[in-house]
């Protein structure tokens, strides 16, 4: 059994279809071209695969990203993404040779740590763990589709459906909300504009904005029968009732609503609502190349947008 990096002649088909394997029916081209194939700040990402006799066994995306701590230059690391190994060959060490593999790959790029985004009973997130990954809390809610809403009242402003009319607001919403939290703030940096699009507005399923108010704006991603919230911007003091409102939104549309926080607050707003909860972690795994900016990541307080997730 080899490890391959970046296989030439990899077929994105074949490839795919390895995917479905794992994740069956939630994988097509469009998916594959933005997981897999998308690159960031003009660098690739990184395809590591298992494989016996040309045989894909297991496979997992090493992509890079950077954060913002504080006023110093962004910190490079790299997300785990998209990792999955066949049923019938699990058990048999391949996904801790891909981590090990991830890792070697992040030390060549100077990555400071990689990051895993998992709910908590993830079997690859344990794998993290065992090498000394640091789990941060984090919660995934979700309704299902024609669920009740508790409230009846819905957002008095209408929804915008150009997500690029609403960028612009975004990102200085964002600005102002990340220069007022205080040192010690991480939070995924996007220093090409177009790198931001492609990974909010850009995505595999359409995108909608919608306005909450003049200072508040949220992404909408619509996947099938869900809303998947991507991007909440608004004051900090109206999050909670931001959340809601766009959660009885969904239910009233007879739509399933989903959102990813790191926030407790945003959380308990959407379980008011009836969205069921599941804990999960941002997992932060040392690289060993630069202890000094690891120790600023692990110190640091978390502040994720779902769509900054792969």
């Amino acid at each position: 059994m080899a490890i391959l990096v970046n296989p030439d002649g990899l077929d994105p088909d074949a490839y795919i279809a390895f995917l479905n394997r794992g994740f069956p029916g939630q994988w097509d081209r469009a998916a594959y071209d933005w997981y897999v194939a998308r690159p960031f700040d003009g660098r690739r990402n990184d395809l590591l695969v298992a494989e016996r006799d040309g045989r894909i066994l297991a496979g997992l995306t090493l992509c890079p990203r950077q954060i913002a701590l504080d006023d110093g230059a962004p910190i490079d690391v790299g997300i785990l993404s998209a990792g999955t190994t066949l049923a019938e060959e699990r058990g048999r060490g391949f996904y801790a040779r891909l981590l090990e593999a991830a890792l070697e790959r992040a030390r060549h790029h100077g990555y400071a740590a990689l990051i895993g985004f998992v709910v908590a009973d993830n079997v690859s997130g344990r794998g993290l763990c065992r090498l000394g990954a640091r789990p941060i809390r984090s919660f995934y809610l979700a309704s299902a589709a024609r669920a009740a809403p508790r409230r009846a009242a819905l957002p008095r402003t209408a929804p915008s459906s150009d997500p690029e009319a609403a960028a612009a607001l975004l990102t200085t919403q964002n600005r102002r909300r990340f220069e007022r939290g205080g040192p010690g703030l991480a939070r995924f940096h996007y220093g090409d504009a177009a790198d931001w699009r492609r990974q909010f507005i850009e995505r595999p399923n359409p995108v909608r904005a919608v306005r909450l108010a003049h200072d508040s704006v949220a992404l909408i991603e619509s996947a099938g029968a869900t809303d998947r919230l991507q991007c909440l911007i608004c004051p900090h003091d109206r999050t909670s009732a931001a959340v809601a409102r766009l959660a009885v939104t969904s239910a009233a549309a007879g739509r399933a609503f989903f959102m990813y926080t790191m926030d407790p607050c945003q959380a308990a707003a959407a379980r008011r609502q009836g969205l069921k909860a599941r804990d999960g972690y941002l997992l932060l795994q040392p690289t060993g190349c630069s202890r000094d900016r690891w120790e600023r990541l692990a110190a640091a307080r978390w502040q994720v947008q779902s769509g900054d997730r792969l």
